[in-house]
């Protein structure tokens, strides 16, 4: 059985999101995420931070994927 440290709450606490470890919390702007135009095959990714090396979930759109 796998053990995790956190858990993101999504939708009400319906689903959730974990992971071992958080190694930092950053704060970004609007204009540092590079947004994606179309969406394509993963509908839940609304951009990427190159410098951070992390994805911006449209957690809305996660929310659809996992419940079909």
């Amino acid at each position: 059985t796998a053990k995790f440290n956190f858990i993101i709450l999504i939708a009400d606490g319906k689903w959730g999101l974990a992971c071992n470890k958080v190694n930092k919390v950053v704060t970004l702007s609007p204009d540092e995420v590079r947004w994606r135009q179309q969406a394509g095959k993963r509908p839940w990714l609304a951009g990427t931070v190159l410098e951070q090396m992390c994805s911006i979930l449209d957690i809305n759109e996660l929310i659809k994927q996992l419940e079909t």
